[in-house]
Formats: C-alpha cells, sequence, structure tokens
C-alpha cells in the first residue's frame, strides 16, 4: 500500500486534523489506535476514555469492544442501557463532523472504515430512540448515509468490508453492521428504509402535529 493512503501527515486537511485537538487520556495507546484505526479512531478512542465509557482496550480490540458494549446496551431496555448509549453517541463525531471531513477521506480507507462504524451506531441508535416520527433518521441520517456510500468505490468497498471482518471476527458481525459488496446495494437498502419509514409515519412531520395550534 502506498504511503499516501494512509496516515496523520501535512496533507490531512484543518478540519480533520481539528477533530483531535481534545487532551489525550492515553498517549501511547493512542498512537496504537492512530496506526490501526487513523484519526477518527483516535477521536473516538480518546472521548470514550474521557467518559469512562471504555475499559482501555488494546489497539487491536478496540473496535471488537466498541460494537460489543454498544450493542449489548442497545438489546438492553434499562435506564442505565439508555443512558450509555446516548454517551457513546456523544463521543462519536457528529454527521456534521463527518460531513465536512468526507472530502479528506476519499482514499483513506482507516478513516472510511470508522466512519462507517460511526454511521451504523447512530443508525441503530436512532433506529430505538427517534420514533414515533423519526424525523432525525428520515431527514438527517438518510441523506447523509446516502452520500457517504454513493462515493465508495466497489474496491473500496471490498478492501473495507474485508478489514471489518478481519479486526472484528465476529459470527453476529451481519447483525452488527450493514455490510454490501457495492455502492447500489447500499443504495437499495437506504431507498428501503426510507420508503418504510415513510410509511410507518405516514410522512407526518412534528410540525404537523402543532399546525392546528399556529
Amino acid at each position: 500500500e502506498s504511503g499516501q493512503e494512509e496516515g496523520l501527515n501535512s496533507s490531512q486537511p484543518e478540519s480533520l486534523l481539528s477533530l483531535i485537538q481534545i487532551e489525550l487520556v492515553d498517549a501511547d495507546l493512542a498512537v496504537q489506535i492512530l496506526g490501526s484505526h487513523g484519526v477518527m479512531g483516535v477521536l473516538i478512542f480518546t472521548r470514550m476514555k474521557s467518559a469512562k465509557i471504555l475499559e482501555t482496550p488494546r489497539a487491536d480490540t478496540f473496535l471488537k469492544s466498541l460494537l460489543a458494549k454498544f450493542f449489548h446496551n442497545l438489546n438492553e431496555n434499562t435506564l442505565e442501557s439508555s443512558r450509555c448509549l446516548q454517551k457513546m453517541i456523544d463521543c462519536l463525531p457528529g454527521l456534521q463532523e463527518m460531513q465536512e471531513s468526507l472530502p479528506a477521506l476519499k482514499n483513506k480507507r482507516k478513516e472510511i472504515i470508522m466512519v462507517k462504524i460511526a454511521i451504523e451506531l447512530y443508525g441503530q441508535y436512532l433506529m430505538k430512540f427517534d420514533g414515533p416520527l423519526y424525523e432525525r433518521y428520515q431527514f438527517e441520517f438518510l441523506p447523509f448515509v446516502a452520500k457517504f456510500y454513493s462515493s465508495l468505490t466497489e474496491e473500496m468497498i471490498r478492501r473495507i468490508n474485508m478489514e471489518i471482518k478481519f479486526v472484528i471476527n465476529c459470527k453476529e458481525l451481519n447483525q452488527l453492521l450493514v455490510m454490501k459488496k457495492l455502492p447500489e446495494e447500499y443504495e437499495q437498502y437506504y431507498k428501503a428504509q426510507a420508503l418504510q419509514f415513510m410509511n410507518l409515519t405516514g410522512g407526518s412531520l412534528l410540525a404537523d402535529y402543532y399546525s392546528d395550534y399556529s
């Protein structure tokens, strides 16, 4: 692989570098995670470590620990699990942050993997907590995820899928993450999601419920 594809270097735009202008809570491990999971990985690790969400993982188990914690709490229905999920979501780069960084991530596989994982966690979280109208899911999340996957080539998708399967290595992977082979398959999947939620809500917006009182 060429050295230009990965890594933190002077060619990285300021918008991406600004994501990690935070105090590192474990500098040695953060450097290891930078090598394994890029700038986005360091951002997520540092925020979650500061929020005391994750025990200090090894760099090679960081993603697996992150997903295990998230999906354990997603499948619980307690106040404590809901609070933990909210804290985890708050530690992820926001949709706006990720959207602003997309142009810088075009050929950076490690960063794209972390954006994909952040997207998947957002989607799962919103599907559980954004009801009954799912406005954020429909009008913020779905347009962003469509833009993200349409920016990837078939070859990039193949490579990130291989790496995710290697790093996470669990039989439940397809239950945790949306794993498709082609940009068109992601497009079809999320179009179906959009239609499903439009049918579920009848195309209603929160403003519709207050229109009679305006």
